[in-house]
């Protein structure tokens, strides 16, 4: 497949990340990791890497960072039930913390990854990770 743009051929995930970017630039990369899936389910998995991606991204020295659940629906192209039910799975497993603060006069609803916890809960479930998968 050659790209329209430079006529250069590129081949497997190269060519498809060259045309995405060329024709959808503002598509963003959404990270997920195995391990985050097997764990908390395909959405959570995927909205506890892109709170990942977000803690390491905040100018707060502890990690928090703001995000409306319409932020998350538009981000994750999850629909309102879906963000709340991810979120509850993440805050009830004790891997993220949420409150709400005001940002310009609106309460605006903050979240921080407690990566010890995290590392904890795969500390004590791996052997049941392992276990249950042949990927490990």
């Amino acid at each position: 497949m050659n790209i329209s743009s430079g006529e250069v051929e590129v081949s497997g995930q190269k060519t498809f990340r060259a045309w995405v970017k060329q024709n959808f630039p503002k598509a963003r990369t959404i990270f997920s990791n195995e391990l985050l899936i097997v764990v908390f389910g395909h959405l959570p998995a995927i909205m506890l890497g892109q709170m990942m991606y977000w803690s390491d991204r905040t100018s707060d020295r502890a990690g928090w960072f703001y995000k409306s659940r319409q932020d998350w629906e538009t981000e994750l192209r999850m629909t309102e039930w879906e963000v709340r039910r991810s979120l509850d799975i993440l805050r009830e497993s004790g891997v993220v913390e949420s409150k709400v603060v005001k940002v310009y006069g609106n309460r605006v609803s903050h979240f921080r990854v407690d990566y010890e916890r995290l590392m904890l809960k795969f500390h004590v479930e791996s052997t049941s990770i392992v276990e249950e998968s042949s990927w490990f």
